[in-house]
């Protein structure tokens, strides 16, 4: 069994009660760390009460709290948008950890990297659109670089659509949808 500063290492996978997906992804987690001789066991907690609660809604001892980082691998959903500023500035820079200022931030993985924040910036004021797409670019390199965090699964969606529907999709670039392109629908009759 692996040993932490002296002690048998055994890992809290925390995720929400109701969630079959996370609980499903994290008992396969821990079927991965047995295989390593890595000691788990996993933690369900309410979702808006504990899991995704605000600082000031729990305390420094509030158990599976990812704004807290009380747990050591949290296994939750988020989606994000089609804001390459507000998804990853809110989520990823250095001064989003919870733990600072008013304590509004939501970079729950205490992520930190001088280039993602530099990226941010300046999509924060760019409006030229090269800048804009460099920095996303970097924002991008940034998180791969970094790995924050691991996507462990993409929710599958199934969308009919009538044959009348021109130009539709039939995928989404991102959990934004299939309306990134609305304006380049059109009907057959």
């Amino acid at each position: 069994d692996f040993q932490y500063q002296g002690k048998d290492l055994n890992l809290e996978l925390c995720t929400f009660a109701s969630s079959s997906a996370e609980l499903t992804e994290l008992q396969k987690v821990q079927g991965y760390l047995a295989a390593v001789h890595v000691k788990s066991y996993v933690k369900t907690v309410d979702a808006s009460s504990v899991l995704y609660a605000a600082w000031s809604d729990t305390t420094p001892t509030t158990d599976c709290s990812i704004y807290r980082g009380n747990y050591d691998l949290a296994a939750f959903t988020y989606v994000v948008s089609g804001s390459p500023y507000n998804d990853y500035y809110y989520t990823y820079a250095s001064d989003q950890w919870p733990e600072k200022g008013d304590h509004s931030g939501g970079n729950d993985t205490r992520f930190s990297d001088p280039a993602m924040d530099e990226a941010l910036a300046t999509l924060k004021s760019a409006v030229d659109l090269q800048a804009q797409a460099d920095a996303s670019k970097a924002v991008q390199d940034a998180y791969i670089a970094g790995t924050p965090e691991i996507p462990l699964f993409y929710r599958a969606e199934v969308t009919g659509i009538s044959n009348h529907m021109g130009n539709w999709p039939g995928y989404a670039p991102s959990s934004f949808g299939e309306l990134w392109n609305v304006e380049d629908w059109y009907y057959i009759p």
